[in-house]
């Protein structure tokens, strides 16, 4: 009996036991951070990071060191393709321009569309790698 009576009064103090997640960084994973740019940020083979940020017109694309600080793009060199889930249609081909230490390219994603396939071909510094994201542009 005085386990169930303690069992009722743990579930009760529960929501006043626990505190806002979000708010404080002793609850935050280590490794994790926010992305500068707002999009989606993977590791790269160089110990480096790729941020991409993606809509309906178009595809961003940041390179970032390890203190997320955008890197100089002057030796990188980007293909991508973007691809629609369970759709038969030939991928769409990406072309990418350098533009204020970034790159750019201009998509159209149909308003039916809740997400889809990035791939990447990333060539820097004499390596050469394939990356994939998946984006949703109205998240």
């Amino acid at each position: 009996m005085k386990s169930i009576l303690y069992t009722i009064l743990l579930l009760a103090a529960a929501p006043l036991l626990a505190h806002d997640a979000g708010g404080c960084s002793c609850c935050k994973a280590p490794g994790t951070f926010a992305p500068p740019h707002g999009g989606i940020v993977e590791h790269t083979k160089n110990h480096n990071y790729i941020e991409v940020v993606a809509d309906r017109e178009q595809v961003t694309l940041y390179f970032l060191d390890s203190d997320l600080e955008t890197l100089p793009i002057d030796n990188i060199e980007i293909a991508g393709k973007i691809r629609m889930p369970r759709r038969s249609k030939s991928p769409q081909t990406l072309s990418f321009t350098k533009k204020h230490g970034r790159f750019i390219a201009d998509v159209s994603i149909e308003s039916s569309t809740h997400r889809y396939i990035l791939d990447l071909t990333v060539q820097a510094d004499g390596t050469h790698e394939k990356m994939r994201f998946q984006v949703e542009p109205d998240a």
